[in-house]
């Protein structure tokens, strides 16, 4: 019988004898790809990134969207206030309208919020904008 994963953890060791568990680190998008992007575009595909690498490490949806725009926020050294602007008022989307595209995406490869994004690229940046929307959603 197969067995869901709900979380990994790692047991760290210290060489004085402590030890430490916590969970395994998530695979960390590559925000250096999106330097050239729009503020508006990085901060959303790092936030649909972060929330599918903890859906798949046992996150519920809605917690996994909460923590993931914790941690752009974080990575960023923005609030995560701003994060939220740029992935719903910016989008033209609440929040509960933005975890429903993501779940509709993760579950059914469905790809309208990445035609979402990309009807929403930044007009300096158009270039890099597509680059990375296209990269990301292929």
């Amino acid at each position: 019988m197969d067995k869901k994963i709900l979380s990994s953890y790692q047991l760290l060791v210290y060489e004085d004898g402590s030890i430490k568990i916590e969970p395994m680190e998530l695979a960390q998008p590559p925000i250096e790809e999106y330097a050239n992007c729009s503020s508006r575009i990085k901060q959303a595909l790092l936030v649909v990134s972060f929330t599918q690498s903890y859906v798949k490490n046992g996150y519920n949806l809605e917690n996994a969207f909460v923590k993931a725009t914790t941690s752009v926020a974080d990575k960023l050294g923005t609030s995560r206030s701003s994060v939220l602007d740029k992935v719903t008022r910016q989008l033209h989307l609440t929040a509960p309208g933005f975890r429903e595209k993501l779940r509709r995406y993760f579950d059914h490869n469905d790809l309208e919020i990445k035609n979402i994004l990309l009807n929403n690229i930044g007009a300096y940046s158009r270039s890099a904008d597509e680059k990375a929307i296209m990269s990301f959603f292929e």
